[in-house]
């Protein structure tokens, strides 16, 4: 079976929803099988085009958010854009759908079974990909594994301690091999693979914690929570 966690970099996080130009600068998948072990990977680049003829009519200053501008300069996704001059939404969609059908076509995966993998995938990426990448969207399962979900519970009611540090590079592959480090570091530590040693003590922490929350949790007349 196969896991591909994405990642997009965009122009920004509070109006990509509202205007009508795409926000997305930057898609990432990384293919892993199911012991996240990744044997494929695909980058690209995207070109903001504003005019419907290839031609971007507003700077890029102008059509981030202040901290989405400061942040890909930065990290030179943009300049990468002014030098590449990459194709739009759409050839990258395509580009994509190319690269993929192998090794979905060619393995027990098969379309549409295969999870998306990411930081907060489900509640910023599917949405984006499901309004500018429909086809690319449409090659994955409806399941998604939110690998921000496992690191924001783990804090609350576990053993966090020595889990990967993000490079937070903001950079869309960089960062879909951050999610896998962090996944793979969880399942190692709190669901190791059959016949590998028990969970080290957090995990029974963990259980512990649930335990005091059910306890505490104020109940309505009736017994009910």
């Amino acid at each position: 079976m196969t896991l591909a966690f994405l990642d997009l970099e965009t122009t920004g996080l509070d109006r990509q929803f509202t205007e009508d130009h795409c926000p997305i600068l930057e898609v990432a998948i990384l293919l892993t099988d199911d012991n996240l072990v990744p044997f494929d990977s695909r980058s690209l680049v995207v070109e903001p085009r504003e005019d419907g003829a290839g031609v971007r009519v507003v700077e890029f200053e102008d059509l981030c958010e202040p901290e989405a501008y400061r942040m890909h300069t930065d990290n030179g996704l943009l300049a990468e854009i002014d030098e590449r001059t990459p194709g739009d939404i759409d050839m990258a969609q395509e580009a994509l759908l190319d690269w993929l059908a192998p090794s979905l076509d060619g393995s027990n995966a098969g379309r549409g079974t295969v999870p998306l993998v990411g930081f907060g995938v489900g509640r910023f990426d599917v949405p984006l990909l499901a309004r500018w990448m429909p086809d690319l969207l449409g090659q994955f399962h409806y399941r998604t594994i939110d690998v921000r979900t496992l690191t924001e519970t783990t804090r609350r009611w576990a053993d966090f301690g020595g889990a990967p540090t993000e490079r937070k590079t903001h950079r869309a592959l960089p960062d879909c091999h951050d999610a896998r480090d962090v996944l793979a570091w969880w399942r190692n530590r709190y669901m190791p693979p059959a016949g590998a040693p028990e969970p080290p003590a957090p995990h029974q922490r963990m259980v512990d914690a649930m335990g005091q929350l059910r306890d505490t949790t104020p109940r309505l007349p009736g017994g009910t929570v």
